[in-house]
């Protein structure tokens, strides 16, 4: 968004991601930040929810936000463990989870992680590939669109008339006690 207002280099945001609160300063005699609202519709706004993820992640692009870090994971009123927030950043808690999955239950681990493992990323390398992806998009920021998947009709479902179906549960009976 920044880019298609040309305020990319003047609002250029957390460059280092450390978990830390940032605000976007306005620069003197240039153009202001560009100003949001968070608007979380129906979505439940408690402690570490998915939208406040999203709204750091708005926070560290450089828009301009009014915010309160209480809502936020590892935070609590106006007190914010930053430690704890890269943690969740940089998908610590998810690196944890496939390292007890896989002490626990190895081929629940193989399945529920396919996706991760056919990236080599594992709990070790999760740092460094978000770190790799951050970089990636503070690169490239640009928005490219996808090709759209094409997605196959369900079938519709047929309606049986009374007689069928009185019928159809008739020849299962008789089928169930042709097998005794």
């Amino acid at each position: 968004m920044l880019k298609k207002l040309d305020l990319d280099k003047l609002y250029e945001g957390q460059t280092e991601v450390d978990g830390e609160d940032f605000q976007v300063e306005d620069a003197d005699d240039e153009k202001r930040p560009f100003s949001v609202c968070l608007d979380v519709g129906l979505q439940t706004t408690s402690t570490g929810a998915r939208c406040f993820g999203a709204l750091k992640g708005a926070l560290d692009g450089g828009l301009s936000i009014p915010h309160n870090v209480r809502r936020w994971p590892a935070c609590e009123k106006d007190q914010c463990d930053a430690e704890q927030v890269r943690k969740y950043i940089y998908s610590g808690h998810v690196g944890e989870y496939m390292e007890a999955m896989e002490e626990d239950d190895e081929e629940m681990y193989k399945t529920h992680f396919a996706k991760y493992l056919e990236c080599d990323v594992t709990a070790e390398n999760m740092e460094e590939t978000w770190e790799a992806v951050h970089a990636a998009i503070r690169k490239d920021p640009e928005y490219k669109k996808t090709a759209k998947k094409t997605v196959k009709p369900k079938k519709k479902a047929i309606r049986m008339k009374s007689s069928q179906r009185k019928d159809r549960v008739r020849q299962k009976i008789v089928a169930f006690t042709e097998r005794e």
